[in-house]
This record gives C-alpha cells, sequence and structure tokens, in this order.
C-alpha cells in the first residue's frame, strides 16, 4: 500500500509540474530542497533499520531456539 502512495504522489508530481523548459529558478531550487530531504529521509530510514537489526533482531532468534522441541 506504502509504494501505491508513493507512485501515485510521484506521477502527481509529474502531470502537475511544467515542462523543463518552463522552470524558473523557484522550480529549481524546490527540486533540490526535495532531492535533499528525500536523500536524508533514506539515509535516516536505512539507518534505522540497522538499528532495529541490533535491538530487535536477537530476541527472536532467543525465543525460537529457546523454545521446547
Amino acid at each position: 500500500m506504502d509504494a501505491v502512495g508513493v507512485l501515485a504522489a510521484l506521477f502527481g508530481l509529474m502531470a502537475y509540474a511544467p515542462s523543463v523548459k518552463q522552470f524558473r529558478p523557484r522550480h529549481w531550487w524546490s527540486a533540490v530542497i526535495l532531492a535533499a530531504v528525500v536523500v536524508v529521509f533514506s539515509i535516516l530510514l536505512v539507518e534505522s533499520f540497522h538499528y532495529a537489526r541490533r535491538v530487535v533482531g536477537p530476541r527472536p532468534h532467543e525465543i525460537e531456539f529457546g523454545s521446547p522441541r
């Protein structure tokens, strides 16, 4: 469901954005800021996955191997 929302937003931006020839400086600045936000968000997301794997990851293995057979 998240991918559908991302794709819908991307297609919406592409549909309503002016053509590249009509870009004004404010459009370029908006694009640069949006790209920077996406990069920072992606870095933070990857870091949170690494943190979750370190903190939460060992616990399911302990539960699985500690259960009676």
